[in-house]
């Protein structure tokens, strides 16, 4: 495993679950965060120019829009997985994968097996 990923989820057991599963299908080393500014904190500890495989962050897709964390998630060049309600999203689609929360691993694995070739 040369890469990581980062999991921002406020809730801890889900955080665990999330980092575990991706962790077991080798996508990189987890950095686990459970706010936004503990996730641009682990972000900035990365190395100048270090490439970050995947994020999975609980945020609304307007909220993700309009958060500190994108620009450096796209800098970084990962791809995001947004965990949300599905409540309020608007008509246009999201440019991020879009997980419904709740969700199974299986849901999960099944959503980062479709980036696999990317990743």
């Amino acid at each position: 495993m040369d890469g990581k990923f980062l999991v921002f989820v406020n809730f801890s057991i889900v955080a665990k679950d999330v980092s575990t599963t991706l962790e077991q299908m080798g996508v990189g080393i987890p950095m686990v965060a459970g706010t936004e500014e503990e996730a641009l904190a682990l972000m900035a500890d990365l190395a100048d120019g270090a490439s970050l495989r995947l994020a999975v962050v609980q945020l609304s897709p307007e909220a993700f829009l309009h958060s500190a964390l994108r620009p450096q998630l796209e800098q970084r060049g990962a791809h995001v997985i947004l965990l949300h309600d599905g409540v309020h999203i608007s008509e246009t689609p999201p440019p991020y994968a879009v997980l419904a929360v709740p969700f199974f691993t299986e849901d999960l694995e099944q959503m980062v097996t479709g980036f696999a070739t990317r990743l």
